[in-house]
């Protein structure tokens, strides 16, 4: 048996009505520029509910907001390490005021008609896959 790194994350997709969120972390994440959908690797023994809580409070500045499952992705990341991901979704009728961390240099809403160039979104494009899924 073949063991990997494991690399536990979680993301948030942000929905105002049509619009989704996605950042760019302040100098980059994982050695990759671009845009990002909201995310956190999860601490040892966290319930990756409690981690989407982390992104959406000390991350946006949007405290005491629900967010649920959406689906669940596994692959091995360009590091060689296997990466489970749990996508959550954070749906609001209009976008809200986001108080970001220092994690993030910028934010920005996109329709779903206006998201960034696949080689303007970190890892290939991988978040615009997730964004598709979550706004179907």
């Amino acid at each position: 048996m073949q063991t990997h790194a494991v690399k536990l994350i979680v993301t948030v997709s942000v929905v105002a009505d049509d619009r989704v969120l996605m950042v760019e972390p302040a100098g980059g994440q994982d050695g990759e520029s671009g845009w990002f959908l909201p995310d956190e690797l999860m601490n040892e023994l966290e319930h990756p509910e409690h981690a989407a809580h982390r992104v959406l409070d000390d991350g946006l500045g949007l405290e005491g907001v629900d967010a649920e499952l959406s689906h669940m992705e596994s692959f091995t990341g360009g590091d060689g390490t296997w990466h489970l991901t749990f996508h959550y979704v954070a749906r609001f009728d209009d976008e809200r005021d986001l108080t970001l961390s220092s994690r993030f240099a910028a934010a920005e809403w996109f329709t779903a008609g206006s998201l960034p160039a696949r080689e303007e979104v970190a890892h290939g494009g991988r978040a615009l896959g997730v964004i598709r899924k979550v706004l179907r």
